[in-house]
């Protein structure tokens, strides 16, 4: 007898990524402000297994992205760690991201 495929079906697993947000984020003096106010970003990351440093900061949506504010590099461990990233709200608001990765 001969064994005929029929079908087939990709699949995909993938790993946690390295560096993960952790929390909230909290916004300071808050997220709806004045024109032209800095604003500062809190959050928290954590590596969920990497062994190298984590990477992040406060980037626009463009592709690829650029860096607004609050870039950093830190060997993180399990255990949350808080950054922030500060920007001025100028006269027409801010629509960024917060990126964070690894190296290798």
């Amino acid at each position: 007898m001969a064994q005929i495929q029929d079908d087939s079906k990709a699949i995909q697993i993938t790993m946690y990524p390295e560096g993960i947000f952790y929390g909230t984020l909290t916004y300071s003096p808050g997220q709806v402000v004045a024109p032209n106010t800095n604003v500062t970003i809190t959050y928290q990351v954590q590596n969920t297994g990497g062994t190298g440093s984590l990477w992040g900061g406060l980037y626009d949506t463009a592709t690829p992205p650029n860096l607004l504010s609050g870039y950093w590099t830190q060997a993180v461990t399990s255990t949350p760690v808080t950054k922030t990233a500060t920007i001025n709200a100028g006269t027409t608001g801010v629509i960024a991201q917060l990126l964070v990765g690894h190296f290798e």
